[in-house]
């Protein structure tokens, strides 16, 4: 393993100070977004803050929780469908986007839409959200039948 002298230290620290990155992140924070498979926001440029509202409302309005546990999870179902939602749309995006026609009669060209990875990513993202709302809605049924968690 090699040590950095005291001269490379001082040196790395200097540089530091003049590479302090944006200023205004607000401009920069969607850059590394292609399709928001791996936003941590829960609204991302394209989606209607409007309708992740009504999903809420509406999750509520079926669900209708008893107390604060229940409502945690009637969230985390929303979240959840919203995402279902995103990945749903992003791997219609992506086949519109590599779809390849030569002709009446063609198939898609799967290897470029499997090329990228984009497509297997939102399939992934799809299949986890709809695991994790079967087990939100298993854990909210059996907390009002009165079943206890396993235990793992």
């Amino acid at each position: 393993m090699h040590m950095a002298t005291q001269r490379q230290i001082l040196a790395n620290r200097k540089n530091a100070l003049r590479s302090t990155g944006p200023k205004n992140t607000s401009i920069t924070r969607f850059n590394g977004l292609k399709y928001g498979l791996r936003a941590n926001s829960e609204i991302i440029p394209d989606e209607d803050p409007e309708q992740l509202q009504a999903l809420k409302d509406g999750v509520k309005v079926d669900l209708s929780p008893d107390g604060e546990l229940e409502g945690e999870i009637a969230k985390q179902i929303a979240g959840q469908l919203w995402l279902l939602r995103r990945a749903q749309a992003a791997e219609s995006a992506i086949i519109v986007r590599e779809a390849r026609f030569s002709g009446p009669g063609e198939y898609y060209d799967w290897q470029a839409l499997l090329g990228d990875g984009y497509l297997l990513q939102a399939s992934r993202l799809g299949n986890r959200a709809m695991r994790r709302i079967d087990r939100l809605l298993k854990g909210l049924r059996d907390m009002r039948e009165g079943v206890m968690p396993e235990k793992r």
